[in-house]
């Protein structure tokens, strides 16, 4: 009797395991990949009309630029913290360039039907065409 009770608890952290890493599998393969936005307008602070911001997710790998930042892009690692339904958090570190931290946290909020995404409340980032 033990022995079934030892089995069957070891099967269902093995399928608890499953579930939970299968959603962030999910959601890390969904943002791989450039992800751009354009801000319409810059409000007369810059000539531009637009300012474009690009997001690459690569396997543990992340960049960030912006075309309109006067400072290099951002460049480092990330790592999901958590994962529930359609929202992703993740943590950046080993951050180099236009940042004055070594590690932030990011909330992306994932739009599968609309292929988007929301980044920190700005979006919608869409995938750049391959």
């Amino acid at each position: 009797m033990k022995r079934v009770g030892i089995v069957g608890m070891a099967l269902l952290g093995l399928a608890l395991c499953i579930l939970l890493t299968g959603c962030t599998d999910q959601d890390e393969a969904f943002i791989q990949g450039t992800w751009i936005y354009a801000e319409p307008s810059v409000g007369g602070v810059t000539p531009q009309s637009s300012v474009h911001t690009n997001w690459t997710f690569a396997r543990g790998r992340v960049e960030a630029h912006s075309c309109c930042d006067f400072r290099p892009g951002m460049t480092g690692r990330y790592r999901i913290l958590g994962s529930e339904d359609d929202l992703l958090t993740l943590e950046l570190y080993d951050l180099e360039g236009a940042t004055d931290t070594d590690t932030l946290e990011i909330a992306l909020l994932l739009n599968r039907t609309r292929e988007s995404l929301t980044i920190q409340g700005t979006g919608p980032f869409l995938r750049e065409d391959s």
